[in-house]
């Protein structure tokens, strides 16, 4: 296993497995912006990116708590990595949304609740492409 040091990249390494080129992460968490140079370095080079995890916090929404049938932004880090959101309101009805929800920035989504939510406890959780989910958010459901 050698260290492919590519621009500033030196948490990346190269490693031939079963005639197929690999770039993974040596153990440490990328921030977005690394994960997104790990991917286009994979795509100029024609190789596979492989756990390449964007860490995904989801620390709150506004308003709080949330209405059924209104937008709410979803608070917290990494969430540019976000491909799928998932709520579970009161009554423990799933509701999964993939995307378009609106991107606002790393910190933050914009998802569109459906009417009909049961009041209550729910939870919130995103995940990525890879299926790598975030935290669970509790949320207050009026």
């Amino acid at each position: 296993m050698s260290k492919l040091r590519i621009a500033d990249m030196p948490y990346v390494v190269g490693m031939e497995l079963a005639d197929e080129t690999y770039i993974d992460t040596v153990g440490v968490d990328l921030t977005d912006e690394q994960a997104r140079e790990a991917y286009n370095l994979a795509a100029v080079l024609h190789i596979r990116v492989e756990d390449v995890v964007v860490s995904m916090t989801l620390t709150g929404t506004n308003p709080d708590p949330v209405s059924s049938g209104f937008s709410v932004t979803v608070q917290g880090s990494g969430l540019s990595a976000a491909e799928t959101f998932t709520l579970t309101d009161g009554a423990s009805n799933v509701i999964n949304e993939a995307k378009p929800f609106e991107q606002q920035d790393d910190s933050q989504i914009m998802v569109s609740l459906p009417g009909g939510l049961a009041s209550g406890a729910g939870t919130i959780v995103v995940a990525d492409l890879g299926g790598h989910v975030s935290n669970t958010l509790a949320i207050t459901i009026a």
